[in-house]
C-alpha cells in the first residue's frame, strides 16, 4: 500500500526528517493556519464579537463597492506606471553596465542597490517634502528656472508621484537581478556564435535575449506582485488620496480591517487580491513562454 510504504519510507529516514521538521512547524504555525483561518474568516462577518457566517457575502458585498473599483482601477494605472516602465529602464541599465567599456562597476552597482536597502517610510517621508506643491525642493527648482510649480500631490498626478517614488526604490534591485542573468549566460555561445558568422544584433536577439528572459519573467512578476501590494509609499507620500486618488489594495484593506474592524470583509479583499495577482502573474508566463 502507498500509504504504508510512505510511513515505512518516514520511519527510515526519521531523523532527516527532524532535522527538517523546524521549517514544516514554523511554516505551519505562522504560514498555512493563518491561511486557512483568513479563508474561513472570508466566509464570516466578524468585528470582535461573535462570527456570523454569510457564505459569499462579502465577496459579493465587494463586487459591489465602488471603493474596490476605484481600487482596481489605480492599481491598473499602478502597474502600467511600474512594470513595464522599470522592467525596460534596469534591463537597460543591467546591459550597459555588463559591457565591457564601464569601469568600476561595483560601484554603480552599490550606487543603485541604495534605494532598494533603504527604509521605505524614509523614503516616502523624504519624498513627501520634496514633492510638497508650496515648500518642496522640486518645485522650488522649477520656479528658479522661471517654470511654474507642479501640483504634484493633487488628484490628476498624485499616481504618478506614487509611481515616481517606487521606480525609484525598486530599479537598482531589478537591474542587479537581470545582470545577474547576463553575467550567468556561457561566453562560450558568444565565441561559437561569432564564429559562425553572427553580428552583434543577431547575438542579441537569438542569444542573449532568450537567455535572459527568465530574469524578466521574475522581475515582471515580482513588481506586478508590488504593484497589487503597494501601501508605505502611498500611504506616507498621499495617504491614498485626494478623493482615492492614489488608493491601493494596501490601504483599502488596512482601513477595512484595522479602522473599521470588518475582518471578514478584509480577509475575503485579501483572497480576491491574491487571485488577481495570479491571474496577471499567469497572463505574463503565457506571454513570454514562446521565447523559452
Amino acid at each position: 500500500m502507498p500509504i504504508k510504504s510512505s510511513i515505512r519510507e518516514i520511519k527510515r529516514y526519521r531523523s532527516a526528517y527532524l532535522f527538517i521538521s523546524p521549517f514544516y512547524i514554523l511554516y505551519g504555525i505562522f504560514g498555512a493556519f493563518p491561511l486557512i483561518y483568513a479563508l474561513i474568516l472570508s466566509f464570516h462577518n466578524y468585528s470582535g464579537g461573535p462570527w456570523e457566517f454569510v457564505g459569499i457575502g462579502n465577496y459579493r458585498d465587494l463586487f459591489d463597492d465602488e471603493v474596490f473599483w476605484i481600487t482596481l482601477k489605480n492599481t491598473g494605472i499602478y502597474w502600467l506606471l511600474h512594470v513595464p516602465p522599470i522592467t525596460f529602464i534596469a534591463a537597460i541599465m543591467a546591459f550597459v553596465l555588463n559591457s565591457q567599456f564601464v569601469k568600476y562597476r561595483h560601484v554603480f552597482q552599490l550606487i543603485y542597490i541604495l534605494p532598494y536597502v533603504t527604509s521605505a517610510v524614509a523614503v516616502g517621508i523624504v519624498f513627501s517634502i520634496l514633492f510638497d506643491e508650496s515648500l518642496g525642493l522640486i518645485n522650488a527648482g522649477l520656479t528658479s528656472l522661471g517654470l511654474p510649480g507642479v501640483p504634484w500631490l493633487s488628484e490628476s498626478l498624485s499616481k504618478v508621484t506614487v509611481a515616481i517614488v517606487v521606480n525609484w526604490k525598486w530599479i537598482g534591485y531589478n537591474m542587479l537581478l537581470i545582470l545577474a542573468g547576463l553575467q550567468n549566460i556561457p561566453l562560450e555561445l558568444y565565441d561559437a556564435a561569432t564564429i559562425d558568422g553572427a553580428n552583434n544584433f543577431q547575438i542579441f536577439w537569438r542569444i542573449t535575449v532568450p537567455l535572459v528572459t527568465p530574469v524578466l519573467l521574475f522581475c515582471a512578476i515580482m513588481s506586478t506582485i508590488g504593484s497589487f501590494n503597494l501601501f508605505t509609499e502611498p500611504f506616507i507620500v498621499t495617504q491614498g488620496g485626494p478623493a482615492f486618488s492614489s488608493y491601493t489594495f494596501g490601504i483599502y484593506l488596512y482601513n477595512i480591517a484595522f479602522q473599521y474592524y470588518r475582518l471578514g470583509y478584509a480577509a475575503s479583499l485579501g483572497f480576491v487580491m491574491f487571485i488577481l495577482i495570479f491571474i496577471a502573474s499567469f497572463i505574463q508566463m503565457k506571454i513570454f513562454t514562446p521565447r523559452y
